[in-house]
């Protein structure tokens, strides 16, 4: 791609990153308009009401025009980049599914995908989880003895077996203690996936509703421990490569801001789906 080329694509993206994020603002703004139920509804409400309907079908026009141009916004981004995704038990297929579109049209190449399943994230299996880790370390892999959370040490350990070393664009971690890894994992029921996964430059985690935690002993990414968790295990995995974590929902995830993984919100709109691969494609534009 010409320098030229790739500044134009990088002032379009500017502008769908602009419209993204103020239909994101937008919405938060009104979400404490929204009347719960069982609340009065008197005149001040009715007229909230009306002024948040009207809001919600701007920014509802807003996230159809991005979708009408979002193959436009991220092409090129990700030429020739080698992309796995991996999705979380409460993620939604529509919304991997559009992801893994957005990231072919932004020219990535795919590298694997991987589904978490809701035991990685459960408080009742993070000790099963941290011993087979400890048990099944790659080559390359260092777990650290200062933060010893098991999204820590999943992270790190996942960082060598996934990421492909940036210089040589071999695996960090050699091919059999990838799959040694993996294999270990999905038959422990922490995660599963098919065909061939190799070494990515990058890694992009799709969640899913983190609003509604339910069942708080089971509640998974949802439920405050398993957002730990899961914030825990990208941020480590950002501490080896480039690494977007996607969640649902504005305003819902109540885990520590990520500092070396790129957290994007509302993955179900097409402004989320267009941040989330622009995140994805930052360290390689930079």
């Amino acid at each position: 791609m010409s320098d030229s080329s790739r500044a134009s694509g990088l002032v379009v993206a500017g502008l769908g990153w602009g419209i993204a994020l103020g239909v994101a603002a937008g919405a938060l703004v009104l979400a404490p308009a929204m009347r719960s139920e069982g609340e009065p509804f008197g005149q001040e409400s009715a007229a909230s009401m009306r002024e948040m309907q009207r809001a919600e079908s701007y920014a509802d026009d807003a996230d159809s025009l991005l979708g009408d141009h979002s193959a436009a916004l991220v092409s090129g981004t990700l030429d020739d980049a080698h992309v796995t995704v991996l999705r979380t038990a409460r993620a939604a297929d529509e919304d991997v599914a559009a992801v893994r579109w957005l990231l072919d049209r932004a020219g990535a190449k795919n590298s694997g995908e991987i589904a978490l399943t809701e035991k990685f994230t459960s408080q009742d299996s993070a000790d099963a989880l941290s011993s087979l880790i400890a048990n099944t370390l790659p080559a390359g892999a260092q777990l650290s003895v200062e933060q010893r959370r098991p999204g820590v040490h999943a992270g790190e350990s996942l960082g060598a077996a996934l990421f492909a070393d940036p210089e040589t664009g071999e695996g960090i971690a050699a091919a059999g203690d990838r799959q040694f890894v993996l294999d270990a994992l999905r038959e422990g029921g922490f995660l599963d996936f098919s065909g061939d996964v190799v070494p990515a430059d990058a890694i992009v985690i799709v969640g899913g509703d983190t609003a509604d935690a339910g069942d708080a002993e089971n509640a998974g990414e949802a439920g405050e421990f398993g957002q730990q968790l899961l914030g825990d295990f990208a941020d480590a995995l950002g501490g080896t490569g480039t690494t977007v974590l996607s969640v649902r929902e504005m305003g819902a995830w109540k885990a520590p801001e990520l500092e070396q993984a790129t957290f994007i919100e509302a993955v179900e709109t097409e402004a989320g789906r267009i941040r989330t691969v622009l995140g994805a494609a930052e360290d390689k534009e930079s």
